[in-house]
C-alpha cells in the first residue's frame, strides 16, 4: 500500500538560527535530477484522498512534483483565492504545502492507496528570512523508515529561487492513523 499524509495546522513560527548557523545552499537542478520520478499533482492529490486524506482546495499549493523513494522535491505556492497575509514569516498554506510532499518520498509499491500518517510533532524549525508566495520543498525520509510502520520521520527544507533555505524543518515526526478513525473525525467535525 501507499502512504497519505495531511497536515492542517496553524501556529505561531519564530524565526532565528543556531549560533553560526548559515543556511546551505542546494542546486535546484542537481534536486530535480535526482528526483526523476515526475508525478502528476492531481493525481497525487486523489491519492491522498484515498488514503483517507483530504486535502481541500486552499491547501493545495503543489505546482510541480517530483520523487525518488526516500526523497522528494516540489514547487509550491500560496493557492488561488487565500490571501497573502501580513506578518508571516512564511505563509501557513506554503508551510502545509512544503509538509504534504513527505507521502511522495515514501517508497510507492503498486501505487494503491495505503496507511495514512498525521504529524505528531518535530524536533526543530528554523526561519531564516521571510518567504515570498512560491518555493520550492525539498523533503528527506529518514534512512530506516519505511512504509507500515508506526511512526515516521522526514526532514523538509524550503528553498527559494536560488536554492537557498528560507527555512527547514528537521525531524518532523509522523504517526500511522486508522483510516476509520479519519472517516470518524471528518464525520464529527462536520456534524
Amino acid at each position: 500500500g501507499g502512504v497519505g499524509l495531511g497536515v492542517h495546522g496553524w501556529g505561531i513560527a519564530r524565526g532565528g538560527t543556531e549560533q553560526g548557523g548559515d543556511p546551505k545552499e542546494f542546486s535546484l537542478e542537481d534536486l530535480q535530477e535526482r528526483c526523476a520520478e515526475a508525478l502528476d499533482v492531481a493525481s497525487y492529490y486523489e491519492w491522498i484522498r484515498d488514503c483517507g486524506l483530504e486535502m481541500y482546495p486552499r491547501f493545495r499549493g503543489i505546482e510541480r512534483l517530483r520523487r525518488r523513494d526516500g526523497e522528494s522535491f516540489a514547487r509550491i505556492r500560496i493557492p488561488e483565492g487565500v490571501a497573502q497575509g501580513e506578518g508571516y514569516g512564511i505563509h501557513p498554506t506554503l508551510l502545509d504545502g512544503g509538509f504534504s510532499v513527505v507521502a511522495a518520498a515514501l517508497p510507492r509499491g503498486n501505487g494503491e492507496a495505503g496507511d495514512a500518517y498525521m504529524p505528531l510533532g518535530l524536533d526543530a524549525y528554523r526561519l531564516y528570512r521571510p518567504a515570498g508566495g512560491r518555493l520550492y520543498s525539498h523533503c528527506v525520509v529518514r534512512p530506516g523508515d519505511a512504509m507500515g510502520r508506526e511512526t515516521l520521520a522526514a526532514d523538509i527544507r524550503l528553498l527559494d529561487e536560488a536554492g537557498s533555505v528560507v527555512a527547514e524543518v528537521q525531524g518532523l515526526r509522523l504517526q500511522r492513523v486508522d483510516r476509520g478513525t479519519l472517516g470518524r473525525a471528518g464525520r464529527d467535525a462536520s456534524a
